[in-house]
């Protein structure tokens, strides 16, 4: 069967602004500023959708290189409360390299990556201070990378001051970790 989700789209964005407009009331500007809003993330969407699925391996990839590289510095310290990040980097390791994960698997192991680098975040506030300064380094310098994605996912939507200097789509999913 025929994927209709972008026929769907801009039957949707076309019924909106042809037929939902013509019956808002001009008095109500509100009213209409919300349907022009929610056209525009409807049109955000569908250029963005054939991406979907990539960004998420981008950020399974991401955070499995993330949670690694945490790892590697907190194993050898006893931080206290924190999880061991090994068993959610190898179970997004083998979502990787699944030739065929689903959607759901991927952003389970993203939602088990983050939770676990986040308590150890947390965790790492009251370790050592070389310890907590290591590990802020490492997250600060993986998120470069992330944050590069994230402005150019969002590019169409108007928010970047200055889009010259950021990378295509494309170029950002096709970051190395």
């Amino acid at each position: 069967m025929a994927d209709h989700i972008d026929n769907g789209l801009i039957a949707s964005i076309k019924a909106l602004n042809d037929v939902v407009a013509q019956s808002i009331d001009n008095s109500n500007p509100l009213a209409r500023e919300q349907l022009t809003l929610v056209t525009r993330y409807l049109g955000f969407l569908r250029q963005r959708l054939p991406y979907q699925f990539e960004r998420d391996r981008f950020e399974l990839d991401h955070y499995v290189a993330l949670a690694k590289a945490l790892t590697g510095i907190a194993q050898n310290s006893v931080v206290a409360g924190a999880p061991s990040l090994e068993t959610v980097v190898n179970d997004g390791e083998a979502v990787l390299l699944n030739s065929r994960p689903t959607t759901a698997q991927v952003r389970s192991a993203i939602d088990n990556l983050t939770t676990a680098i986040s308590v150890l975040v947390r965790c790492v506030a009251d370790a050592a201070p070389d310890l907590r300064r290591q590990v802020e380094r490492t997250v600060t310098k993986a998120s470069a990378r992330l944050f590069d994605l994230q402005r150019a996912w969002y590019l169409p939507m108007g928010f970047e001051p200055d889009p010259k200097f950021l990378p295509t789509l494309e170029q950002a999913l096709a970051a190395p970790p």
